[in-house]
């Protein structure tokens, strides 16, 4: 939050927060939608997930407003499955919550702000999210990414510009190689492989 607090001389207009450990293929214009239809402060996007003890607990009422957070909780301290995708969004106000560096949103200022009275609203995302902060998960999007592009283009191998690619390689797809790589004869990588 120190960071965003930072660049407060810009934000003087409803602005977005998404934490940089996060790949997600959620709408986001749906978050933004009900956020200013709640006329809350602050919505976070959330999911309901089946390890929510991994990640910072959300817990709503039963309107989806916000009543508490808990991070990284132990399995049986979970009262939600629902849990904070690092997506936010945010009024110029919530700013002013940010008062010391560093701080974090979940830790300090949600709370902060649900003890003061402010509204927090939880949107539940539909679509594709994973935190890639963990090597599960920056494999998972990984996969998703190269799978999508896939299906999408029908190229099983995607270049990113010039490549050699050795005689005696073999590429399983889906596959990215970036621009100048080379694969030397004889090697093998893929599939859900990014050179």
């Amino acid at each position: 939050a120190g960071s965003v607090k930072l660049v407060s001389h810009l934000l003087d207009e409803r602005f977005l927060v998404i934490q940089g450990d996060t790949y997600t293929e959620i709408d986001l214009s749906g978050a933004v939608k009900a956020h200013i239809k709640s006329g809350c402060d602050a919505t976070i996007v959330v999911k309901s997930v089946p390890n929510p003890w991994l990640f910072g607990l959300v817990e709503c009422d039963d309107k989806g407003f916000i009543i508490g957070f808990k991070e990284k909780p132990k399995p049986d301290e979970c009262r939600s499955n629902k849990v904070s995708t690092g997506i936010y969004v945010l009024e110029p106000d919530v700013l002013d919550f940010i008062t010391q560096y560093p701080c974090d949103f979940a830790k300090n200022i949600f709370p902060r702000m649900l003890a003061s009275g402010k509204k927090l609203l939880a949107y539940e995302g539909e679509g594709f999210w994973v935190d890639v902060g963990s090597r599960e998960g920056y494999i998972e999007a990984q996969k998703r990414i190269l799978r999508r592009h896939m299906e999408e283009y029908a190229t099983p191998i995607w270049l990113l510009g010039e490549a050699y690619i050795g005689k005696e390689a073999k590429v399983e797809a889906p596959v990215l190689i970036g621009s100048e790589v080379i694969v030397e004869d004889g090697a093998t990588i893929g599939p859900y492989a990014s050179i």
